[in-house]
């Protein structure tokens, strides 16, 4: 239900239909935890149907079914734990940069000082988010969408709003 297929769509389909990849050193490990303890846990994402990536935390054991030994794994959805963390760590951040400011004000820092840490701070803050959304290669003039958990149409919608902002803020000098 999660992940928005019914039980008649997955029933007899391979894993890979929700499935993302492994990198190469991270399948390695995971068999070779499975070959040592029988048993390993580990964070991944599934796709949805809708395209969405869901962080899940699968436990994967070795057992035996019908004389056959085979692999059996359970996930979970941890993405309330991910958004925890993360709200925490951003928490964090806000209030270090907090108290920075209120350091700087004590020592009579001038107003333009105080003006660049917030300015400063707020691009600490602001930069993880952007970074996993997007990156913009300034020689060729190219935006590149990063974000893997965006669907299609999110995807699509972010590309032609960022065309459109990056044509006014850097001008196509090939049209000038």
């Amino acid at each position: 239900e999660i992940l928005g297929y019914t039980s008649d769509e997955l029933i007899g389909n391979s894993i890979e239909i929700v499935n993302t990849a492994f990198d190469r050193m991270q399948k390695d490990w995971i068999e070779e935890e499975l070959e040592k303890h029988g048993k390993v846990t580990f964070e991944h994402k599934y796709r949805k149907k809708s395209g969405d990536l869901l962080p899940v935390e699968v436990s994967a054991k070795i057992g035996e079914y019908e004389g056959n030994e085979v692999i059996q794994y359970q996930a979970r959805d941890i993405s309330a734990r991910i958004k925890a963390e993360e709200d925490f760590q951003r928490s964090y951040k806000e209030i270090l940069f907090t108290q920075s400011l209120l350091k700087a004000g004590e020592q009579g820092k001038s107003f333009a000082q105080l003006n660049k840490k917030i300015l400063d701070g707020i691009a600490e803050l602001i930069q993880p988010s952007a970074s996993r959304l997007y990156s913009y290669d300034s020689r060729e003039n190219k935006l590149t969408i990063e974000a893997e958990y965006l669907n299609s149409k999110n995807r699509d919608t972010l590309e032609n709003l960022a065309k459109v902002k990056i044509k006014t803020v850097v001008p196509d000098v090939k049209n000038n």
